[in-house]
This record gives structure tokens, sequence and C-alpha cells, in this order.
């Protein structure tokens, strides 16, 4: 193992002899026999699925793999191997997870969950976590069926087991389960203790009741939320120009609360429509299915802050909680913090140590720089050439003053994912992509945006998909109510066939972002991806119903609609998306649509205005390779798609699954592409 501290995503595999001791009492020289056998089986097929045994215990081992298929096949043919003549008992526990290796060992909750795993397994069976069972569930030769949930030993959340009930293994019956913890529908209370919480309880709720009675509670006695979404702050500050520092402050509070695990909170972009609206508290949650609206306004005068902040049902528009902070701007982070976690607690979200840690923690202690960041972050999220431009000089200038402050290369990091395809050649601008998030990493290894701009290079540049998807899972890890965390990982499995697990991702990031033009159009994306095109264009009409001038809606429209063979309307969407992109890219779509409809003389005319534009502006040229598939040229096609892997053109991932290359699917020199990329 490596010498160095190192995280990684890891599938957990605890195996034991049960009940050797008792078996050296009874005969110590068919059990040293037996232990002898047990490690032959485990190194045997261990290497056959490429697992590492971390720990030899003697009659028992801890290993790891890296990813939960192999190993839940590796558990199946031991456990087969050992139901042989020359029985051994043994039971397997297996839980995947983020562990830490350092020295030949290895740590982490996740290794504590297999261990208590398989103190709940019986001889010859195989017990695996709800987090395995999610990743190999669409394995079609693995069965399963669910023992039931459980509260581990020192862990604090109670979780499913399932064993896996292949051939050959042992389901034991649920009422014979014993382990490190307790079956959460065994739980029982002795009567004494009833009669105890009785009474107390009884107390409490005359208490309460006076309380209540006396003091008139402005919140609901059964509030249980479940969802949050916030509103824009209002700039009361004098100076127009102050408008970045509300928008600012709430993007700051949206990103604390997207890191609590126990918060549903909606995506910002859902709610930038409410801005200065009219519409009443309930009218807002019934539209965006939340139950909780924060809505605050902010005023910067100098060095000085005013925040008003307030917490709604929105159900009954009653405020819940509400505080008003008049301090220094010095004083911003621990305002974020209070804010973030007030609403928590409000919430009824029970926060972890490490997301306590996470909120409380000061990104700088430079406030010029603190103010570049977040006066760059609002001109680069309008996405204009320039202010790109203006923004990307506002993060070099704040690392110019804090080095080590991490968020401004997250903001280099965004614009370089902008720029890329669309204006910069891969080429440059990846390389670029990865050292700023890369350095985001060093300087703060909690934010998750940085690990989703390190899944991106490592999906669409170099091609290391299983990297690709460890930044992603760490991505959500950090922030599962970051949506753009989501997106990639949706992007991701779409790109890789994880069909069913796009379209979950998929429907994740509606869930996130309701109102989202483009969380609804890259849903549709899957089932277009699927060859499901009237499913798809459920979900991309309901982008364009949010916003019509969405590129990617009427891209993607487009393309189901050649796919129907509705070619009119497909030239007429491919318009639409090209006049809204104003790119190559979506002009060489265009060319692919009248190619399709059978208008060659138009298709190739819009091609020698692509390649005159190559002189100048980035060209990809897979777009200009998916044209000559649709002229019939194949040699064409293929040469265009190896300068498009040569350059590593982003769209190019999505080789394996888009409709538009099923004319040249079977081709051999199309084939070596996919293997080339590693999609084969």
């Amino acid at each position: 193992m490596q010498p160095e501290l190192s995280r990684k995503l890891a599938a957990i595999m605890f195996t034991d002899i049960f009940g050797f001791t008792a078996l050296m009492e009874k005969d110590e020289a068919d059990a040293m026999k037996k232990r002898s056998r047990y490690k032959e089986v485990l190194n045997k097929f261990h290497k056959q699925y490429n697992g590492e045994i971390i720990k030899d215990m003697g009659d028992g081992s801890l290993s790891v793999f890296t990813n939960s298929v192999d190993a839940v096949w590796c558990a199946i043919e031991i456990q087969k191997e050992f139901r042989a003549p020359d029985h051994i008992p043994v039971r397997i526990g297996i839980h995947t997870g983020n562990v830490l290796f350092q020295h030949g060992d290895v740590m982490g909750d996740a290794v504590n969950i297999a261990s208590r795993m398989e103190s709940f397994a019986a001889q010859g069976s195989v017990f695996i976590s709800g987090k395995v069972y999610d990743e190999i569930k669409n394995q079609k030769d693995i069965e399963v069926v669910l023992m039931g949930k459980f509260e581990l030993k020192n862990v604090s959340v109670p979780m499913e087991i399932f064993a896996v009930s292949n051939d050959n293994l042992v389901i034991p019956k649920k009422q014979e389960l014993h382990g490190k913890g307790i079956q959460v529908s065994e739980k029982k209370t002795s009567l004494n203790k009833l009669l105890i919480i009785a009474a107390v309880s009884l107390i409490i709720l005359t208490v309460g009741v006076y309380i209540y009675k006396k003091y008139a509670s402005t919140g609901t006695d059964d509030f249980q939320p479940k969802t949050i979404a916030i509103l824009p702050f209002a700039n009361l500050s004098a100076q127009k120009n102050d408008e970045y520092f509300a928008d600012g402050m709430c993007n700051e509070i949206q990103t604390q609360l997207s890191k609590i695990g126990a918060i549903n909170i909606v995506s910002r972009t859902s709610m930038l429509q409410f801005k200065d609206t009219k519409k009443t508290m309930k009218e807002i949650g019934e539209a965006i299915g939340a139950d909780v609206l924060l809505e605050g306004s902010v005023q910067k005068s100098n060095d000085k802050v005013h925040i008003n902040m307030q917490l709604i049902d929105a159900k009954s528009d009653k405020q819940l909680w509400g505080d008003t902070y008049d301090k220094d701007f010095k004083d911003i982070f621990s305002i974020q913090s209070d804010i973030a976690k007030s609403v928590a607690v409000q919430l009824k979200a029970n926060l972890t140590s490490s997301e306590k840690k996470v909120i409380d923690k000061r990104p700088t202690e430079n406030l010029e720089a603190y103010n570049l960041y977040l006066k760059g972050n609002y001109l680069i999220q309008k996405v204009t050439p320039e202010d790109l431009a203006n923004g990307f000089k506002m993060m070099n200038d704040a690392i110019k003053l804090d080095p080590k402050f991490a968020l401004p290369y997250v903001g280099l990091a965004f614009y370089y994912g902008v720029a890329t395809d669309f204006y910069m050649a891969p080429s440059k601008a990846m390389p670029q992509l990865r050292i700023a998030a890369q350095t985001a990493i060093e300087m703060d290894s909690t934010l998750p945006d940085a690990y989703e701009y390190l899944g991106l290079y490592n999906h669409w540049y170099v091609w290391d998909f299983p990297k690709a998807n460890e930044d992603f899972k760490r991505a959500i890890e950090l922030g599962p109510n970051v949506y753009f965390a989501h997106w990639g990982y949706n992007i991701y499995l779409m790109s890789t066939g994880q069909t069913d697990a796009a379209k979950k991702e998929g429907e994740r990031l509606t869930e996130l972002d309701p109102m989202s033009a483009e969380a609804h159009a890259w849903y549709g994306s899957v089932f277009y991806f699927s060859r499901q095109y009237d499913e798809a264009l459920v979900h991309i009409n309901k982008s364009l119903s949010i916003d019509s001038n969405y590129p990617f809606a009427h891209y993607f429209k487009g393309m189901c609609y050649i796919a129907q063979g509705k070619y009119a309307e497909a030239i007429a969407e491919e318009q639409q998306a090209h006049n809204l992109f104003a790119a190559p890219w979506s002009q060489g779509r265009l060319a692919y649509a009248y190619a399709r409809a059978g208008n060659i003389q138009m298709a190739k005319s819009i091609l020698d205005s692509i390649e005159k534009r190559s002189q100048t502006d980035y060209v990809s040229y897979d777009v200009v390779a998916s044209v000559y598939v649709a002229l019939g040229d194949k040699e064409k096609a293929v040469e265009y798609l190896n300068r498009g892997a040569n350059d590593r053109a982003g769209w190019i991932v999505f080789l394996n699954v888009d409709p538009i290359w099923d004319a040249i699917r079977n081709d051999a020199k199309f084939i070596a592409i996919l293997k080339k990329i590693g999609l084969r």
C-alpha cells in the first residue's frame, strides 16, 4: 500500500471463520487445516477479482476492492467453494465508502460498518449494506433479499442489510440474526421505562401547553419541514454596484446549507425567477415544492453590513425564525455560519461534527480577497464574454492577495469549463481547469465543486472513467444538495451507458432545481440517448415551458425529431439552437439536420462555412464528423472523429450512446476509436 495518507472510494470486505475457537478446542489439527484452506481460497479469488487483503487476522481478514461488483462476486465464489465437502463455516460482510489508506492499513467509517455487517451474517452467507446494493442491483446474475433495517453499534444512522441469495448461499431467518447492533423493529422497552417516559412526556406536554398559551409561539407545533428554498436577497445598499454583495451572500448561505445532508434544498437557479416577485410565499412554495422559504435583505455601507433574515412556513405564511445582524464586514463569516446553523435547528436537521466544522470554517482571513471573489463570481455566472473576462481577472486578483484562498480557484475552474469546446480548445482549457480544481482541493478538501470540476476533467478530457466516477461521488458526498455535482455525475452515467442510474440522477436534478430549464432538458437527454424519444420530448418540452430560449432544449428536441423522421421540425429546432449558441458546435448540428433531411447542398454549404471559421475559432471536429455520417461518407466521418479524439473534444465521450453514430456503429474503425477512448 501507499506509504502516504490517501483517501479512496473502496468496497470493504470482512470475512471470518465462524466459531473458530470452538473448532480449535474440538480438533486443533482439523481447525488448522481449515484455516490453511480458508487462506488459500481467499487468495485465489481475491486475485481473480482484483481484491487486496489488507489484514490477515488468522481466522479472519479485511480486504478492499475498487468496486462493489467485484467484491460481491468474490464473496459469492468464496462461499461456493466453502460449501463443498470440506465445509468451512465462513461469514462475509461488505460495505462501500471513502476510506483512508496509510502504511498498509485502512481506516474509516466504511471499515467499521463492513465489520458490523459481517457480525450479523450467518455461516455460509454474504451480507451487504444498502450502499453496496445500490451499486450491484442492476447486475442480473446477483440476487439479494432484504433482511431489515438495523441500528449498528457506533453508527448513528440505521442501515438496511441485504443477504446475497444466489444458489448455495445461506439465507438465515430474520428472527435469528444477532450481531453488533439491533434490528430497528426489534427494539423493546421495559414496562418501567415506558411508565417513566409517559410520566416525563406528560410533564413536558403540560409545561409546553402552558408556555404556548402564554407566549403564543409563531411556529406550528407539528411542523416537519422537508425542503427549503432561498429567495434572492434584496439589495438595500445605496450603491447599485453592491448588488454583487447581496447576490454573494445568498449564494454563500445556499452553499453552506447544501452541505448539510439532512436538508433538501432547491437549487438557486430555480429561485432567480422570484427576484422582486409579487407572488405570495404560499404560491412560491407550491410552485417549487418547498415547505419553507428563507428570505432576506442585505445592506453594505463601507465596512458595515446590515443583514435581515426570515424563515417562513410556505403553507401558513408564518415566521418560524428571524434575526437581524448589524456588524462589521470582518464578521461576515460568523454571520453566514450563524444563519446556516439557525436554519438547520429550525428544520430539525442534526448537524454532524464534520458538517459543523465545514460551516464554521473561515475561507480566508483576507477580506479584500473575499470581496474580490464575490464580485468575480457574480460576473462569471452571467457567462457573457465580457463578464467572464472581468470575473476571471478578479479571481486572479483575489488569489494574488491570498494564494491559499480556495474559492477563487473554483471560479477559475468554472471559467475554463465554460470556455472549453465553445471558444477555447480543450487542449488549452482543460489542463488549466485541472490545475485550478486540484489547487482548490489542496487548499480546502471540503469543496464539492472542486471535485466536480476534477471529475469533468477526468471524464471529458483524459477519459479516466474510474477516477471521474470517484470524483463525482466525492462531490456528491461533500455536497448532497449541490445541483452541479449531480449534473456532472448524470452526464458521466449517461456517457458510460449506465442508463438506469443516469435516469435516477436526472430525476434528482429536477428535484433539486424544479424550475430549471437545464435540469429538465438534461433529464430528457437521458431518454434521447436511450432511444426513448417520446419520453425525452416530455421532459424537453417541460424545459422549454420554463425557458423557451434554453439552447440545449432546442438541440435535444431537434435530435429527437431527426430520430423520428420529422426533418422540417428538426431543422427549425436546430436553427433555433444555433441562433442562441452562435458557435461552430451548434452550426455543425444544424448541418447534420439538413444532411439527414436530404438537403445535401445546404449541409455542404454550412460545412464550408465551418471550415472557414476554423481559421479563427475553435471547431470541435466530432461535430464535423457527424455531418459526414449523415452524408454517408464513412471515411471522412472516421477521419474527423479521429481528429476530434486527438483534440479531446468534449462531446466525444457520448460516442457509445449517441444515436448520431448508429449508422457507423459496427464499423471496425469506429470501434477502434471507442477502444482508444476507453468506451470498449
